[in-house]
């Protein structure tokens, strides 16, 4: 069965941010119906505002998402999105923490 909702989880640098396009279009062509989701911090959230392919969620730990309450209430907004598949590309606690409630 395809996925129909996807989440791809990159946290770091804006360099590494960019390059998760293979991987976007890479997903979007073989799944072409599904969401694809990606997280990321909020500072690096425009850089894919323009791609209709992916819908940009971000993770904002200075503000929005501020210390452990904060993380896992956003742990449980993403757990109650039901994605498919999440593709964790770095494995850092914060992201690991994430794929497991997806």
């Amino acid at each position: 069965m395809d996925p129909k909702k996807i989440l791809i989880v990159r946290f770091s640098s804006i360099g590494d941010v960019v390059l998760v396009a293979p991987v976007v279009a890479r997903l979007h062509e073989r799944f072409p119906k599904a969401e694809i989701h990606l997280l990321t911090k909020k500072a690096f959230a425009p850089v894919w505002a323009g791609d209709e392919r992916v819908r940009v969620r971000f993770f904002d730990p200075d503000e929005q998402h501020f210390g452990l309450p904060g993380f896992f209430r956003y742990l449980r907004e993403l757990r109650a999105e039901n994605f498919d598949l999440v593709v964790d590309l770095h494995a850092v606690p914060k992201s690991v923490a994430t794929g497991l409630l997806a």
